[in-house]
């Protein structure tokens, strides 16, 4: 499957901040994204942040299944194998 140029962008920019981010303790990690996602929020204006917020969170815990299943298989993360 061939990538639209915004998806080829997309993949290049996860791919480099996954780079900067692999090893990096986890605290650290995620003030890095929460400041990342804050710089994104002051792009709207205050009485639309709430709205952009949640739509985003919907959006990574959508997401979330599908990246565990991407780096962990079926089994899924190895905390929650029995």
């Amino acid at each position: 499957m061939k990538l639209t140029p915004q998806g080829q962008l997309h993949e290049r920019l996860v791919s480099e901040i996954k780079t900067k981010l692999y090893g990096v303790e986890p605290a650290i990690q995620s003030s890095v994204l929460a400041e990342l996602l804050a710089t994104y929020l002051i792009g709207f204006g205050r009485r639309h942040r709430e709205e952009v917020l949640s739509e985003h969170m919907a959006f990574v815990r959508q997401l979330t299944p599908v990246v565990e299943g991407i780096h962990f298989g079926e089994a899924g993360h190895p905390e929650d194998r029995h």
